[in-house]
């Protein structure tokens, strides 16, 4: 079984993400439509009650680059006794 040609033109999103109308947690079913983990297609209101969209990913954030090590200010900066009078 190979997957449609249309899952080519979609954009990359993870596996499962929260869904940008209701903020549940959506996923793609066997077809490529995203669908909630509730197996609900329609977006439900915090009572229980269907609202009137479907299942959509958020977009997702920007991309973050890993930083590593402390970036913070230096260990001088720190120091007791630099002249600063504020506590």
């Amino acid at each position: 079984m190979t997957r449609p040609a249309r899952s080519r033109r979609l954009p990359s999103y993870p596996r499962v993400c929260p869904c940008r109308h209701c903020g549940l947690v959506v996923l793609r079913d066997n077809d490529g439509t995203w669908i909630h983990a509730s197996l609900s297609y329609t977006c439900r209101d915090r009572w229980g009650g269907v609202a009137g969209t479907t299942a959509e990913p958020a977009a997702p954030g920007p991309a973050r680059t890993p930083t590593f090590g402390y970036s913070g200010p230096d260990s001088g900066a720190l120091a007791w006794g630099d002249g600063s009078d504020t506590v």
